[in-house]
């Protein structure tokens, strides 16, 4: 997967970022905040890049 930054999630829809976050096993984060679920996403992948 590729990395996605700030700009380009923000982007996309709730339900693609939810899809998203699925994907990545992220568990732990509230799937009705778009905000929440952009962050998390973003520090997933700087844990997963280092």
């Amino acid at each position: 997967m590729p990395f996605l930054n700030i700009v380009q999630l923000r982007e996309k829809s709730l339900q693609e970022l939810v899809e998203l976050a699925k994907s990545m096993n992220l568990t732990k984060v509230d799937f009705n905040s778009k905000d929440k679920l952009v962050y998390a996403i973003l520090d997933e992948q700087a844990l997963q890049a280092a």
